[in-house]
């Protein structure tokens, strides 16, 4: 018990309860009623992402996987290869005792309640003051409630049209960059940590990890920097080996999806930023002459800043490296870096100006001075919920956590000794919680979120009695009642600017069961699930909305257990298949959105889409609109099953999964993209006559355009009988249909195609995405083949194709284990130490 005092006593109170009033003002704001209601979270990407978390848990971990292979979306497509799969493992661990949807949402919502503690950590890595890192810790609350921007990552309304990864990334680098300059400059115990907080950033976003990266080079500079910064980044490398290398072996597979990179400056300084960096500026200035220390952070937050034209002036310097393509980094995806690094240095100037200020004021305020300030927060707070309309809808649970807050402190620190005193502040705590609770009511707010209101409010109450039953002074330092001020400020500022993300929050974490619609999207998933298992083409429409996201059919798999597949999915550059997908989109859709610039699309051409949706092996068409319906009545080919209003379910013409080729094939024979051409562009292959070929997939996209000739296949390699073709004019016609033969027992699962054939020696098309981990038994190949599948060459009647783990993945597993191993030695040889080897330097106040 005396061990437990002690340890309560040695918690600093002051930042324990700023940075958790921070975290609880952002949770607050993001509908937590909601976030723990039992429901499928949507709106936006998030809306689709309910489908990665759950297919790891069902499908890839029960295999001893975390990366693999996936049929539901995309004609087939690598899962977790491309994406990040630490925020989706933690949802996977919290669903072990949490409802799925719950867990899920609490995973979104992590990152950004995290960033006060990140931001306060690295201020104190920064060996900035206590107070000014604590007003620093207000920039994390700055920086999630921007407005300007929606999709770019780190801020609330990123993370809920689907950025949630990023948010955690972004927190999490944060926390690195601090543990690299505490372990260059304070302590080399240090750089365990920083090379797990290095490998668990890189394991939530890539972006962010190049960022940081780029900063980490603002510390070689300093005595013994150079060897520490290699062995943590080498160190972080090889514990996220597992999921880092095989992602750089196959970058070159991804697809491009022709992001166009910004280039008004509009984007650069929008108004948050105008408003904050005549402060910012001067503060960065002033941190930089204090401590060389504040140069990663600066680094980063100008990156953005230098590396934004780039996109658009490099290819015109140097058009012969980049073959008049586009830079492929979208430039807007660093641009958080930049708002949040203003929003924290306006922060370190406001904190380092309290500073001064308490310098000039006595030194204590009395514990009368300070009841009046709680009492005039506490009577303006309740009066601007009980009189405006156009507060947000979250301001009335956060003035209620104030009340409550004001009733616990003030018990515990005046009641025993003032109860007098203590009755009244309870009693004005109670009119704040009965307002409150008077315009919730008022306002419609579900009286079946107050159990989880009452549970949140027990948590606090233990917090505050937990840290404050040893007393409270009879008076506090003015540089205290200050630093709460300013941060204070800085926080419930940002939520006044608030106009539209709480709007969002409650959108998004109503779950799909919340909306208006949800009966008609229940519907149609059970149709389909009535149906045999096959692939789903459905038709594009923004007003798909009204079930929570125009993504909302892909979800599929995820409604009908994995039985149907949806041809479009959320991860769009993982799969081959993807812009071929969006071609088929346009044909089959009434209003679609074309998404990926410089297409050739044929919109509204169902005939056309039909000879597309063959080679895909789709076996199912919803409609949305009335006009798709009325237009696939008229078409033969499209027979209809069933209708569930607003949707029309269509059989399309019989097609199957392996097909045996009618023609021979020719070989386009052109290196794959590497690791640096997929970020810059593609790689110059120069053909016979001296002229530039394009890539196999721009030559894929050329052969999927002639429709009337998609029998004339077209692949990456094969047998050297097999003609070498460098224009699709220069195709054979070569008939192969003398040597046909049936194919059946076609099997299709997420690691395994299997299939028996009567036609030995002739080609056939596999109709699953192309990947370089397929490996054939009883046949030569597979090879990619034009627009994104495969083709093999049967050997035996029997053959068998299974997703393989290469030297990728098995050297990712080794390197992996390997640092980790090494992370867990050092830990045990340190803790056998302790106490034994003195730090190399004092940690700065």
């Amino acid at each position: 018990m005396n061990t437990l005092k002690g340890a309560i006593k040695r918690i600093p109170v002051l930042p324990v309860l700023f940075i958790a009033g921070s975290a609880l003002v952002i949770f607050v704001s993001l509908s937590p009623w909601l976030i723990l209601t039992a429901n499928t979270p949507t709106g936006g990407d998030m809306g689709a992402h309910v489908f990665g978390p759950a297919y790891m848990r069902d499908n890839l971990l029960p295999e001893g996987r975390v990366i693999g292979w996936s049929n539901d979306w995309f004609a087939g497509f690598p899962a977790f290869y491309f994406y990040f799969p630490l925020p989706t493992l933690t949802i996977v661990a919290l669903d072990l005792f949490l409802p799925y949807g719950v867990a899920f949402k609490l995973v979104t919502v992590m990152g950004l309640v995290a960033m006060p503690l990140a931001v306060y950590f690295h201020a104190r890595a920064m060996t900035l003051s206590r107070h000014v890192s604590l007003v620093a810790s207000g920039a994390g609350a700055i920086f999630v409630f921007y407005e300007s921007f929606t999709i770019y990552g780190g801020n609330v309304a990123s993370t809920l049209a689907g950025e949630f990864s990023y948010s955690w990334s972004f927190a999490l680098s944060l926390i690195y960059l601090g543990l690299l300059i505490k372990a260059v400059r304070d302590d080399r115990r240090y750089l365990k940590w920083a090379a797990l907080v290095l490998a668990v950033t890189a394991l939530s976003h890539v972006l962010t990890t190049i960022v940081i990266i780029f900063a980490s080079l603002f510390v070689l500079a300093w005595k013994k920097s150079l060897w520490r910064t290699l062995a943590v980044w080498a160190w972080g490398f090889a514990i996220a080996a597992f999921w880092a290398l095989p992602l750089l072996a196959r970058i070159g597979l991804t697809s491009d999806m022709a992001w166009t990179p910004l280039s008004r400056w509009e984007e650069i300084f929008p108004v948050e930023v105008w408003l904050l960096l005549p402060v910012a500026v001067p503060a960065a200035i002033w941190a930089l002459r204090k401590t060389s220390r504040a140069a990663p952070i600066i680094a980063a937050t100008l990156l953005p800043v230098v590396y934004f034209p780039l996109p658009n002036i490099l290819p015109e310097l140097l058009p012969e490296l980049f073959d008049g393509e586009r830079w492929k980094l979208w430039n807007g995806r660093l641009l958080p870096y930049w708002y949040f690094g203003v929003a924290f240095f306006a922060a370190v100037g406001l904190g380092a100006a309290v500073v001064w200020l308490s310098r000039r004021l006595p030194s204590r305020v009395s514990a009368d001075w300070r009841r009046a300030l709680i009492l005039l927060a506490a009577a303006l707070g309740t009066g601007l919920v009980a009189q405006s309309n156009d507060f947000p809808s979250y301001t009335w649970p956060i003035m209620a956590v104030l009340g409550t807050g004001v009733t616990l402190i003030t018990f515990v620190a005046e009641g025993l000794s003032e109860p007098k005193k203590a009755a009244q502040f309870t009693g004005v705590a109670a009119l704040v919680l009965i307002v409150t609770g008077y315009v919730a009511a008022d306002r419609g707010i579900d009286p079946s979120a107050l159990p989880a209101w009452v549970i949140l409010f027990g948590v606090a109450a233990a917090g505050f009695l937990l840290i404050l039953s040893s007393g409270s002074p009879a008076s506090v330092g003015t540089r205290d009642l200050l630093v709460a001020t300013a941060v204070g400020l800085a926080v419930f500022g940002a939520t006044a600017g608030v106009t539209f993300i709480d709007g969002w929050a409650r959108w998004n974490y109503q779950g799909y069961e919340g909306k208006d619609s949800f009966h008609e999207y229940q519907a149609l998933m059970a149709e389909l699930d009535k149906l045999p298992d096959g692939r789903v083409m459905w038709e594009n429409n923004g007003d798909l909305n009204k079930y929570g996201t125009p993504m909302s059919p892909m979800l599929i798999p995820y409604w009908t257990e994995g039985s149907h597949k949806s041809m479009e999915g959320l991860y769009f550059e993982s799969s081959l298949t993807t812009p071929f997908h969006f071609i088929n989109h346009s044909e089959m859709s009434f209003r679609s959105s074309n998404p990926v610039p410089g297409l050739r699309y044929h919109s509204f051409d169902m005939e056309r889409g039909l000879k597309h949706m063959d080679v895909y092996g789709v076996d199912y068409y919803v409609s949305f609109t009335p006009e798709a319906a009325e237009k696939a009545d008229r078409i033969e080919g499209f027979e209809k099953i069933t209708v569930t209003e607003p949707f029309h379910i269509y059989r399309l013409p019989e097609t199957q999964l392996v097909e045996v080729a009618t023609h021979l094939p020719a070989v386009y024979d052109v290196p794959e993209r590497g690791l640096f051409s997929a970020l810059i562009g593609s790689e110059t292959v120069v053909g016979a006559d001296g002229e530039p070929l394009p890539s196999f997939h721009d030559f894929a996209l050329d052969w999927y355009e002639d429709v009337d000739n998609m029998h004339r296949w077209v692949v990456a390699d094969g047998p050297d009988e097999w003609p070498r073709i460098e224009t699709l004019a220069q195709r054979p016609d070569i008939d192969l249909r003398q040597r046909a033969g049936a194919v059946t027992n076609i099997v299709l699962e997420d690691h395994r195609i299997s299939f028996r054939t009567q036609a030995v020696g002739v080609p056939h098309v596999v109709k699953v995405s192309y990947f370089p981990n397929w490996e054939a038994t009883g046949a030569e190949g597979p090879w990619r083949a034009a627009p994104s599948l495969m083709v093999v060459v049967p050997t035996e009647e029997n053959v068998e194709i299974r997703f393989a783990d290469t030297w990728a993945e098995t050297g990712g597993w080794v390197l992996t284990l390997a640092g980790a191993v090494a992370l867990v030695g050092v830990g045990v040889y340190a803790f056998r130490r302790r106490g034994g080897v003195p730090a190399e330097s004092a940690e700065h106040a």
